[in-house]
């Protein structure tokens, strides 16, 4: 299929061939005939990758403070790659389409059915491509009567119904909308339909006239005070009940206009891409109220909602993103609402790159920008093909090895792919991606030889020896229980497994395979951590403790969630109480206690936990939450036999022996050298650097803080 995007370092706009996304539980695959490119959103996303980055950076403070971050805790070298990898991100453009279901995932439910019409929204979702993955809360039926073009309009429909729902518009009152784009358009047409009166203002005349046309009984095309004395004109000098703004500005002439032409008492509504205030003292005189209208509704940004399919009860939230896109097409099929007017540009996918250019270019703004797309041949997706069977072990692999990714994320093309391209020996086969943008990028970047959206065609692939699995936590287990059924070694991400049912499943594929396994607990391979481990061996039982400063997560993030994640110390924590068993030679953990600060609400994110080893090592992690931003992450000190060790964020440390101080050097988190490890171990057929029954302690230790947490009510 054909998919448009955004290529952000270079600033351009294109067309390239991928395929199909990957069908997922709760989500629809709907092969697009119409998608919208929106002149607000979009328009300031292209602009911003043609931007330079001093002028990026001015406008976006708060990324240059957490670049910043980035360089205090793990070096410049690390920001570096982060940064670069994200600058060349491809991006997927567009968030409103219409088109038809061509097949329905598991856990949808019974309201979808093959072949039914939908309109789509979502960033990175409702995408321009030729089919496009959407969970069933960001897909609505199409009415009859109602065009798949005009449906193509309903995400930007429903970002200005919510808009016009945030005013509170009453039968009769009168109303303002400043600025008449897209949405302010559409909004002039929905107060209509809500019983209001509407004045319409703009600095273009043409988008008034347009205003006029739709239903708007005033307007004027002219600057802040022309708009209020209009308004002010048009109501006897009362003011306005509501005023929307839709307007896009850098200035705050939108919110000053929009204060001087309100009554007492009335509300603003900020909808547009503008500075949220109003000038205090006309606000406090009149003792207005102000409102921010966010995307299409509630449900937005929500992951349970949008990603999980779990809605909200109609009693409790009537109208949701979901039923905002139902609305707003229905007023199209009662004959409320027109699009077509509204029409400006109509492309092809090819050639659409046209339309962008048109966007940021000067002179009047295009106002509705269709993408149509061919008709397919047939309008459901052809089957997938059978299951991977169970095969023997790869064994031992002569020659160069085939490495396969499932996942290829961020980390993955910042850090793990890397760091394989400095082992000889290796060649990247296949990547599959749920996005197949995603594996665009991973080939174009490091010259994969295919690329796919199943992970079944990569396990069943005779030339892909080893599979890299780093996709989201809760896939972890199922996927490498397939890969060492169907004979690959695999390596795996963190955390191994997130409950003890996975785990098992794990344990049992890995027994009867025989492959390579690891796990990327990649801080055991650290120069810094080898060297401490030698100083330390056979000096008696070891007194360990280890600071994680991680920070809070924003609320909502995945890794906190039980299901997806697994919650900070399963789904991260792991990797500390890997190395400090590393540090004891992998003695058996015998105890594990932890307890929470204070009694969180949400999920743990201050833990303090106590571990025992069986050769009488004992060992602390704090991880916390609350430390202040300019520390470090990661401090781990070690005491045995009169030797002593203290390493900082893996960028220093230092070794004492009695009095004698010796520095640490070679920084670094292990990454290269867990790779270089990995790729000796499938080259000789095992065993791993790691050995299976560590990885199940360790994974199974951190089950047991969880554990620990829920009895004392601190998860």
């Amino acid at each position: 299929m054909k998919q448009l995007f955004q290529d952000p370092k270079a600033g351009t706009i294109q067309v390239v061939e991928l395929p199909e996304p990957a069908l997922r539980p709760g989500t629809l695959l709907v092969r697009n005939a119409f998608s919208v490119i929106s002149p607000g959103t979009e328009r300031n996303s292209v602009s911003a990758a043609r931007d330079s980055y001093l002028k990026t950076a001015r406008a976006r403070p708060d990324l240059v403070r957490r670049v910043l971050d980035t360089v205090k805790k793990e070096g410049v070298l690390a920001a570096y790659r982060k940064v670069q990898a994200k600058l060349s991100e491809p991006q997927a453009l567009g968030y409103s389409s219409a088109g038809t279901v061509i097949a329905v995932g598991a856990d949808t439910g019974d309201y979808f059915r093959v072949g039914d019409k939908v309109a789509c929204c979502g960033a990175g979702i409702a995408s321009h491509a030729e089919t496009i993955c959407v969970p069933v809360n960001l897909a609505a039926r199409v009415p009859d009567g109602v065009s798949l073009e005009d449906a193509a309009f309903a995400t930007l429909g429903a970002i200005s119904l919510h808009g016009v729902r945030q005013t509170q518009p009453a039968l009769g009152e009168r109303v303002a909308v400043i600025g008449c784009g897209l949405l302010g358009l559409f909004a002039v047409q929905l107060f209509r339909a809500h019983g209001a009166r509407v004045a319409a203002f703009d600095l273009d005349p043409a988008n008034v006239a347009r205003a006029k046309e739709l239903g708007a009984e005033a307007g004027l095309a002219g600057g802040t005070d022309d708009q209020v004395q209009a308004a002010l004109a048009w109501t006897e000098g009362v003011g306005v009940d509501a005023v929307l703004v839709t307007a896009a500005s850098a200035s705050d002439a939108p919110m000053v206009a929009a204060a001087g032409m309100c009554r007492e008492r009335a509300r603003v509504v900020a909808l547009g891409f503008v500075p949220f205030g109003l000038p205090r003292e006309i606000a406090y005189a009149k003792e207005l109220e102000l409102r921010i209208s966010r995307s299409y509704g509630p449900g937005r940004y929500d992951p349970s909602f949008e990603e999980k399919g779990l809605d909200y009860p109609i009693g409790y939230v009537r109208w949701t993103e979901t039923r905002n896109l139902d609305a707003f097409m229905e007023s199209i099929a009662d004959k409320r609402v027109v699009v077509g007017p509204l029409v400006t540009h109509r492309f092809t996918l090819d050639e659409a790159p046209r339309g962008y250019d048109a966007l940021v270019a000067g002179g009047p703004r295009p106002l509705g920008m269709i993408i149509r797309y061919a008709e397919a041949a047939t309008a459901q997706r052809p089957a997938r093909t059978e299951p991977v069977k169970a095969q023997s072990s790869v064994g031992a692999v002569s020659g160069t090895i085939g490495v396969g990714f499932i996942g290829a994320g961020a980390f993955a093309r910042a850090v793990l792919i890397p760091a394989f391209t400095k082992s000889r020996g290796i060649g990247f086969e296949r990547v599959a991606t749920a996005h197949g943008l995603t594996a665009f990028d991973a080939q174009r970047k490091f010259g994969f030889a295919s690329i796919g959206t199943d992970p079944d065609e990569l396990l069943r692939d005779p030339k892909v020896h080893l599979v890299c699995i780093l996709t989201r936590h809760d896939a972890h287990a199922e996927l490498v229980s397939r890969a060492l059924l169907a004979g690959k070694h695999v390596f795996v991400e963190k955390p191994l497994a997130l409950n003890d049912e996975q785990l098992a499943a794990v344990e049992a594929a890995a027994r009867a395979s025989g492959s390579v396994l690891l796990v990327g607990f990649n801080r055991r391979f650290a120069p810094m951590s080898a060297a401490v481990r030698a100083a330390i061996k056979d000096r008696g039982p070891i007194a360990m403790t280890y600071r994680v400063n991680a920070g809070r997560l924003p609320p909502g993030h995945w890794l906190n969630d039980a299901a997806t994640g697994g919650g900070r110390i399963i789904g991260e924590g792991c990797h500390f109480v890997d190395l400090l068993s590393y540090l004891t030679g992998d003695a058996p953990i015998t105890s594990v206690r932890a307890r929470t600060l204070g009694r969180p609400r949400t999920a743990a994110e201050d833990v303090g936990i106590e571990l025992g080893f069986s050769d009488g090592s004992i060992g602390q992690i704090l991880y916390t939450a609350v430390g202040a931003p300019g520390l470090g992450k990661e401090r781990f000190e070690v005491h045995a036999g009169g030797v002593s060790a203290v390493v900082e964020d893996f960028r220093s440390g230092a070794i004492w022996r009695g009095s004698k101080k010796v520095s640490l050097g070679d920084a670094g988190k292990g990454h290269p050298e867990e790779v270089a490890a990995l790729v000796a171990a499938v080259a000789a057929g095992g065993p791993s650097p790691i050995a299976l029954d560590t990885l199940l302690v360790v994974t199974k230790a951190t089950f047991d803080v969880h554990r620990d947490l829920v009895g004392s009510g601190g998860a």
